[in-house]
């Protein structure tokens, strides 16, 4: 068997194959296995999105989410209208699917004139028997934006986000990967958040 090197770079070289290495940083590491081999992220065909979107039915076990989010453009100002936000994680028991490849809990927004999406959910768990927070993973694309993932949103006060992975969400200010949420008096947890494009025509 290769060294783990060599085994990290021949997957590295598969997921490039495949599209799947994002514009922005690529969290190889953070991959769950059965989501290393591609999943489509197009929405079914015929989907009409709107702004907002439920990931997962009213009947999910967990403790309901809500994140509302803003895409922004490149130049770090302008709010990308028109483009598609796609957004999937676990479930309460930190697995994505006990049958396939493809998450269960997931879904497709639609920015709106001011650029924003919102999921409600439920909160993600972290992996079984792994110390990788809890988190979101977002991909968006359009208005004249090829697809970018972005780094997984994670949240505060989860005892595996590490002092490092704070300090390096900080450096980041309002476009931070490690997310505040607060628990609201109707029991709904809410955070918000901001997705940058690296980059677009």
């Amino acid at each position: 068997m290769p060294p783990l090197m060599e085994r990290r770079d021949l997957l590295r070289g598969a997921l490039a194959g495949a599209g799947l290495l994002t514009l922005g940083r690529l969290a190889l590491e953070r991959t769950p296995a059965v989501l290393g081999q591609p999943h489509d992220v197009t929405p079914p065909a015929g989907a009409a999105l709107d702004w907002r979107a439920r990931l997962a039915p009213a009947s999910e076990p967990g403790q309901p989410m809500i994140l509302a989010g803003t895409l922004i453009d490149s130049d770090g100002r302008t709010p990308v209208a028109g483009a598609t936000v796609y957004a999937y994680h676990t479930a309460a028991d930190g697995l994505y699917s006990r049958t396939g490849s493809l998450p269960r809990l997931r879904g497709w927004m639609k920015t709106d004139a001011a650029g924003r999406f919102q999921l409600q959910s439920i909160r993600p768990a972290a992996y079984p028997g792994r110390t990788i927070p809890a988190h979101v993973h977002f991909n968006a694309w359009g208005a004249g934006h090829p697809r970018q993932g972005f780094e997984q949103i994670e949240f505060e006060g989860d005892p595996l986000v590490t002092p490092e992975r704070l300090a390096e969400s900080r450096k980041l200010g309002r476009f931070g990967f490690v997310r505040r949420l607060v628990r609201s008096s109707d029991g709904i947890w809410r955070g918000r958040l901001e997705l940058r494009f690296d980059g677009g025509d």
